[in-house]
């Protein structure tokens, strides 16, 4: 048996049976009522220690009276008292109320409504007239201004101090009898009478005038407060009339009274002051003829720097009255002159916001800290310093934290504001922020000064945030999307404006408007300077049209920049953008008009010659979106423009996105400025100079921008700031990005007289910047792959990219993770062969198959990497088990001889904008081959294969791969080749006589040699390639103009005439071995022998060859000595010099012996075979030769791979008429054919250009914009597809938000499905900023679900939770995101969580909500209880009856649901819901019933209507 412990009796003790409760006594009460009388108790006396103790305290209080009428302190919030008048300085103007600092840096507000009552009136008669007919205060006041306030008021919330300048307020404790002459008091100007202005002193039974005399050039507004002096006083029984003379405004405002009370005395009256000696906190001495003592406190003494003891007794000094206590009726006055009675600022006012390096610690009290700085004093606030280390430390101790301040230490301080009465200036330790006091009031803000604030919320429109108690916001215009602030952190921000008629300010985060370096413009006197021109300020771009734009700078100011102006900054003008940041000049503003007209100037740093300093090791600080801020070893702080990483502006932002705060860079300086460069190092320091030393014929380079759809470009020269036209087609300008680098060839210079700058005149054409033909081709497909190689090494330090592990040509297995339909590319997941190799993301092509429906989703396939993709971070894979053999394997160290076979087709495995990736379709295995589609930085058509299938003509190795050039671009590029040879050498090349070798070039020649194209273009090569050698001359390089004409004579004589110059050159020529020269026939004759011969011994089917040279005897024995080719002069002005052979008909030219006669000349088809230069074939033809038909090669794999390339073709054929009109017929069938499809807009586009056609009629559709960006995921090109979703937001309409809303969710389907979580969530967050947060969670989760993100979905579910408990919808998505990731379990807890949160009345609905999803999942018995329950407590609810009948009918319970509706119909429910359940249960039986009990349920509703009339006492015969 357990033993229970009987519990503790709760309550009032009960006795027990049998005892008596004790009675308790009453007690008399302590107070006496009535007539009674109470005897008086004796005083107890003190103890000792008592009596010291009160004693002690008396002395204390009698000490501290003392002390206090003996000394000087500053004014303070304890001794300012209610009633009192001070004099006080106009601070800060606003619309609603003046803002006053009093002494002691107390301050207090004037509400509009406590100017005067006559302003009173006047206000309001403006309000109920709807009229202007009223001055604003910034109208009757002025900043500086010295007015005489009362204190009204006394609160502990801001405003502290509310004060009143009513004359009624001011006097109200003055009597008609205390008025005398002398005597200075305010007035107010009530009306205008025929010889004056009736005035309002405020004092009873006092009536006051002014005449018009005595005005003394005063405003003179209805309302307005004059100080005035009163001239006379006439007594009329109980009160008095007085006549007024205003005080000038510039004239001291003295008192000349012979009998005054301090009483009568206002603020602000001159007096004079007899010194005294020094107190406590100040001087002392007497005013009034020694009759009343004053005190100076000694931050108001004469001068800044002077103490009290300085002063000399019974000096007198001129004094202005500051106010009187009430209590001990002592007098403060000021020392301080206040010219024109104002608080005038000193001349070298030290900006708002400066910070001073040096300030001297003199003295530490109880008001903080006293610095001085430059001549100046500061006070580094008290309250100040103990915020700042409670922010930092907590709990600290206030003795400590004030002792390290030791006087005559140096400090570095930031200027918060000035305090003119005080001439003090506020100071604060705190670097970063100019908040040295709480702010209490928008008004304390200063516009312009950085504040740390407290990030509140963040939502669609922006981030809100509070600085102590004001609220301000940071909109999106001035927000940093690279910098997201968070809720909860503090962040400094930079005060931007006040929003008009509400109390906040708004602030701004963005890095280039918190540098210190930026300049700020917030008030319309900053224009008024004279050197206008010279003055720029930084804004932000708020809104932009085709016409101008609207610039936003500080303070509600705004100005506006149009496009036409000829002095814009061409470059700046085509970066700006909303939001960007940059630095306007003003040209011209009309401050009536609030109009500022604006103009984007060069930059000042660019008038200066610029010089490559150096190669200098820098440290990334800031990464911004449009470049980088760094700074060197030596502290130098610099910026790297985003055009300036990368030579490809498609790599810009990629080497930018790459970089980190903290990381070490080299960087180029260019000087002087803080400008640096990444790219074009070489270039930069060898090839940079200033204009004066520029020449004709110099070959620069640019870097190019698009204005207004125009292509333009900056050479690269720092004191030239002239940009230069890019001529080319429109459809070209589209595939330049911006800060991409060109190629321009200097053809004029000359010198401007106006403004002694230089003119240059450049050629961008791709003829004059390619001189070296093929091998420039190869130089710039060598720079292409190194960025690309520098870029993945980036990514591989970054270790967050798994695609840059991998290497070109190496082995890995894929597995398909989807195919896209109709073509053939697959998404895969690539993995090396080892364990260790990581997962990454690419795309599978296969090249001898047109579609890869026979690949299964998950299989796994063996491949190899064709090319890594930076923009896009993707593994480009082959996977043609065939040509694994053709690929040479990463890893592989054999060394594959590069074969010139004309006619061999190569299979195309990977294409972008610069390059195709090929490989060999028969023979043995090779490196990779990299055909250029881009052949160099002018070439702005770049070349686009029309298949899968590619003739290459030129190769010669490139690194670890192979660089290749089709016949087409060969010819092309070698009818380019020009290098300039002086004419002296020209003539002694002819003159000269020697032997000369004879040379032939392939590409096993070149490797045996050890040639590399890599090498300084000035070191002398063992050999060139000759058949690219056609040298292009102008008159003015050194040709007179007699031997031009010579030339052009010799030029129109017979081919027979050419042969003695030939003969001529036989002496020249070298015997090749054991063959001589002279034997030969023709000297193509020679060239066709060592052709031969080069066959035989390398059996190559195709040689490049070089046309033998004249090389002097001296420069024989030189193993790399440059040879030059033998040249004509043929052309007309010896515009074009060129080899014999190119000529028809060269051939038959003889060296020995004469010529009967010109033999007529045989044209070669271009089809055929020619040993001459390709594309120099017919050189008469003036049809340039990229623009003739390339050879047909034919499309028979047989034909490619067994051919030797020579094809026989017979002459040209004639069309006839009949031909050239069935031509023009087809060709207009194709035009139409094009022009249909343009007008149909119900076809589906399938090009770009047809896209932005479509959207540029459409710009707020968000389907077509995301199927344009299905368009470019298709071909896995996903830069171009977040790029197309990034332009659909900017173009989008505001507020479309529906369909912005769209194109965001895009943008998160495509980083979650082909990028990393991270990049999703980064996207996440931006698209919360700028739609509703939470639909952007209600269709994200849709996303993160479909692709099984469980853990995600986790976290968004929670987030959901916490943020949005109040919205019902929330609830429901819950409940079903859980049973969709099959976590049931946790929806029956979540509807009681709901039910808690949600008011009353969404309880039914939610809980059906519940139901049908319980019973959606299979839940049903769930889904039953929670429909009983909803009917157990709401009987009434006929709508919910229904519904749970429909749910059971939709289940096939048909019997449960009749069972339900006859527990239904059998409630007593008004007629009207007993109508709707009968009428439910009729159609129910006639569905799912049988006659029977269609009328056994009509039945019954009969006899319950029949009921309900019985019951009404209504009797109704039934009719048979």
């Amino acid at each position: 048996m357990v033993f229970v412990e009987p519990a503790f009796p709760r309550g009032k003790i009960q006795p027990e049976r049998g005892e008596v409760a004790r009675e308790k006594k009453q007690r008399a009460p302590k107070d006496n009522y009535g007539a009674a009388t109470v005897q008086d108790e004796k005083a107890r006396r003190l103890r000792p220690k008592e009596r010291r103790r009160a004693m002690q305290g008396d002395n204390e209080v009698e000490e501290e009276e003392t002390e206090q009428s003996t000394s000087a302190p500053m004014l303070s919030m304890n001794l300012i008292q209610e009633g009192m008048l001070v004099l006080g300085c106009v601070k800060r103007i606003v619309r609603m109320d003046l803002e006053v600092t009093l002494p002691g840096r107390l301050r207090g507000i004037v509400p509009v409504t406590s100017i005067s009552d006559a302003y009173s009136n006047r206000l309001q008669t403006m309000i109920h007239y709807q009229t202007d007919d009223c001055p604003m205060l910034n109208q009757l006041y002025a900043e500086g201004d010295l007015v005489y306030v009362k204190v009204v008021r006394k609160q502990k919330q801001h405003p502290q101090l509310v004060l009143s300048l009513k004359p009624t307020d001011l006097h109200s404790e003055l009597t008609a009898n205390q008025l005398v002459q002398g005597l200075l008091l305010a007035a107010t100007i009530v009306v205008r009478e025929d010889h004056g202005y009736t005035m309002d002193t405020g004092v009873r039974n006092v009536r006051a005038f002014m005449p018009f005399k005595y005005v003394n050039n005063n405003p003179t507004d209805v309302g307005r407060n004059l100080v005035c002096v009163i001239e006379s006083v006439k007594e009329t029984g109980t009160g008095a009339t007085v006549i007024l003379q205003a005080c000038r405004p510039d004239e001291p405002r003295q008192l000349c009274v012979e009998e005054a009370t301090m009483e009568t005395i206002m603020p602000g009256s001159q007096v004079t002051f007899t010194v005294g000696e020094p107190v406590k906190f100040g001087l002392g001495g007497m005013i009034f003829e020694d009759t009343v003592p004053a005190f100076v406190n000694s931050q108001l003494l004469t001068k800044v720097t002077i103490t009290p003891e300085k002063y000399t007794m019974f000096q007198m000094l001129p004094a202005t009255l500051l106010y009187v206590l009430p209590l001990t009726k002592q007098v403060f006055v000021s020392l301080v002159p206040y010219p024109n009675n104002r608080a005038a600022k000193p001349e070298n006012l030290i900006p708002t916001g400066s910070v001073i390096d040096r300030a001297v610690v003199k003295s530490v009290d109880n008001m903080g800290v006293w610095l001085l700085m430059e001549k100046q004093r500061a006070l580094l606030p008290r309250s100040t310093i103990l915020r700042q280390q409670a922010g930092e430390l907590g709990n600290f101790e206030e003795s400590t934290v004030m002792a390290k301040y030791l006087p005559n230490q140096r400090y570095r301080v930031r200027v918060v504001h000035y305090d003119p009465l005080e001439r003090t200036y506020i100071v604060t330790d705190n670097l970063e922020s100019c908040a040295a006091e709480r702010i209490q009031s928008p008004q304390d803000v200063i516009i312009g000064q950085t504040y740390k604030c407290l990030v509140h919320s963040v939502n669609d429109d922006g981030v809100f945030v509070v600085l102590d108690d004001v609220k301000g916001s940071v909109s999106k215009v001035l927000l940093d999307r690279n910098v997201p602030l968070k809720r909860g952190e503090k962040s400094l921000l930079r005060a931007v404006c006040h929003e008009n008629g509400r109390p906040y300010v708004r602030f701004t985060n963005h890095p280039q408007l918190l540098h210190e370096s930026v300049s700020i413009l917030s008030s319309w006197d900053q224009l008024e300077a004279p050197d206008l021109r010279d003055q720029s300020f930084h804004g932000v771009v708020n809104k932009i049209t085709c016409q101008y734009f609207i610039i936003t700078f500080f303070n509600n100011m705004h100005g506006i920049l149009r496009r036409n102006i000829h002095d814009n900054d061409l470059s700046k003008i085509s970066k700006l953008q909303c939001g960007v940041v940059e630095r306007f000049a003003v040209r011209s503003f009309n401050r009536k008009e609030d109009r500022i007209e604006l103009w984007l100037p060069m930059s000042k740093e660019c008038d200066k010659p610029m010089q490559v300093q150096g190669i200098e090791q820098a440290t990334v600080s800031c990464v911004h979106a449009t470049g980088v801020e760094v700074q060197t070893e030596a502290n130098e702080t610099g910026t790297i423009a985003l055009e300036c990483f990368s030579e490809f502006g498609e790599h810009n932002p990629l080497h930018v996105r790459l970089l980190q705060e903290g990381e070490p860079l080299t960087v180029i300086k260019l000087g002087p400025g803080s400008q640096f460069s990444v790219r074009c190092a070489t270039y930069l320091k060898q090839h940079l100079q200033s204009v004066e030393n520029v020449h004709v014929g110099d070959l620069l380079k640019a870097s190019c921008f698009t204005v207004n759809g125009k292509l333009y470009a900056h050479l690269l020269l720092r004191n030239y700031t002239e940009p230069i036209e890019v001529r080319t087609e429109e459809y070209c300008k589209q595939a330049v990005e911006e800060g991409s680098i060109i190629m321009a060839r200097v053809t004029h210079l000359s010198k401007s007289p106006k403004n002694d700058g230089w003119r240059l005149v450049v050629s961008t054409d791709l003829k004059d910047v390619c001189p070296r033909g093929v091998k420039d081709v190869h130089t710039f497909v060598a720079s292409y792959l190194e960025d690309v190689e520098n870029l993945l090494q980036r990514y591989r330090v970054r270790k967050h990219f798994p695609f840059a592990s991998y290497t070109i040509g190496q082995e890995v297995m894929c597995t398909i993770e989807s195919i896209v339909p109709d073509s053939n590319k697959m998404a895969v997941e690539v993995s090396g062969t080892g364990p260790s190799d990581v997962v990454a993301k690419g795309i599978a092509v296969t090249v001898l198959s047109d579609s890869s429906s026979e690949y299964r989703v998950g299989a796994k396939l063996p491949g190899r990497v064709v090319w890594l993709d930076v923009e896009r971070k993707l593994v480009h894979v082959c996977v043609d088990e065939p040509l694994f053999n053709r690929i040479q394997l990463a890893k592989s160290k054999e060394k594959q001889a590069v074969a010139n076979d004309d006619g061999v087709g190569y299979w195309v495995l990977f294409s972008n904008r610069y390059v195709h990736v090929c490989c060999r379709k028969k023979g043995p295995s090779g490196p990779l081959v990299i055909v250029p589609a881009k052949h160099h930085y002018n070439d702005f058509t770049p070349h686009r294969l029309t298949g899968r299938k590619i003739i290459l003509r030129y190769m010669t190795p490139l690194k670890k791969l192979t660089f290749g050039l089709d016949k087409q671009s060969y010819e092309l590029y070698s009818s380019y080749h020009c290098e300039p040879i002086p004419d002296e050498r020209i003539k002694d090349d002819l003159d000269e006589s020697g032997d000369g070798n004879e040379n032939s070039y392939d590409i096993d020649s070149n490797e045996e040699n050890g040639m590399d194209d890599n090498d300084n273009d000035n070191a002398p090569k063992a050999s060139q390639p000759m058949k690219s050698q056609l040298v292009k001359r102008k008159m003015g390089n050194g040709i007179s103009e007699l031997k031009a004409k010579k030339l052009k004579k010799n030029s129109q004589k017979p081919a027979k005439q050419l042969s003695s110059a030939e003969k001529s050159l036989a002496p020249t020529l070298k015997k090749n071995k054991k063959k001589s020269l002279a034997s030969m026939n023709t000297m193509e004759e020679l060239v066709e022998e060592k052709v031969a011969k080069k066959k035989k011994q390398t059996g190559s089917v195709s040689v490049v060859l070089k046309k033998p040279q004249v090389v002097p005897q001296e420069k024989k024995k030189k193993k790399n000595a440059k040879r030059t080719p033998f040249l004509i002069d043929q052309l007309d002005g010896a515009t074009d010099v060129f080899f014999i052979h190119q000529l028809d008909g060269a051939e038959e030219l003889q060296l020995g012996g004469k010529q009967s006669g010109a033999r007529k000349r045989k044209h070669t088809s271009v089809g055929g075979s020619s040993s001459g230069l390709p594309g120099a074939t017919n050189f008469w033809d003036s049809t340039p030769v990229y623009k003739r038909a390339a050879a047909d090669s034919s499309d028979d794999d047989a034909s490619d791979d067994g051919e030797d390339g020579q094809h026989e073709t017979g002459p040209k054929k004639r069309t006839t008429a009949k031909e050239r009109f069935e031509a023009m017929k087809q060709e207009e069938q194709r035009l139409r054919k094009i022009e249909e499809e343009l007008a149909n807009p119900s076809l589906d586009p399938h090009t770009p250009d047809q896209f932005d056609r479509l959207l540029l009629a459409q710009p707020n559709n968000s389907m077509l914009w995301i199927r344009y960006m299905v368009f470019h995921m298709e071909s896995a090109e996903l830069e171009k597809a977040r790029a197309v979703g990034r332009k659909a937001l900017k173009a989008i309409h505001f507020r479309e938000e529906t369909e912005r809303l769209n194109v965001w969710i895009a943008l998160l389907n495509l980083e979650l499905r082909y990028e990393t979580v991270d990049a999703f969530k980064q996207v996440l967050q931006e698209a919360i900023q700028y739609n509703d947060a939470y639909k952007v969670y209600e269709r994200t989760l849709d996303i993160l679900i479909d692709c099984e993100k469980h853990a995600e979905v986790r976290e968004i579910l929670e987030l959901l939770l916490r943020k949005f408990r109040k919205q019902t919808d929330m609830w429901f998505l819950v409940a079903d995101a859980w049973y969709r990731i099959g976590q049931g379990s946790k929806v029956k807890p979540l509807l009681s969580q709901a039910l808690k949160s949600l008011p009353t009345r969404d309880h039914i609905p939610l809980i059906v909500k519940f139901a049908f999803l319980h019973n959606r999942n299979s839940n049903r018995d769930e889904a039953h209880l929670l429909f009983e329950q909803i009917l157990t407590s709401y009987p009434k609810r006929t709508d919910i009856w229904s519904q749970y009948v429909d749910m059971l009918v939709k289940d096939n319970l048909v019997e449960n649901a009749r069972q339900i509706l006859e527990r239904a119909i059998m409630q007593r429910l008004p007629m009207k819901n007993m109508k709707t359940l009968y009428t439910k249960f009729v159609n129910f039986e006639e569905k799912h019933g049988d006659r029977d009990r269609v009328r056994r349920v009509k039945q019954m509703a009969s006899d319950y209507v029949q009921a309900q009339l019985n019951n009404a006492g209504v009797s109704v015969k039934r009719t048979e």
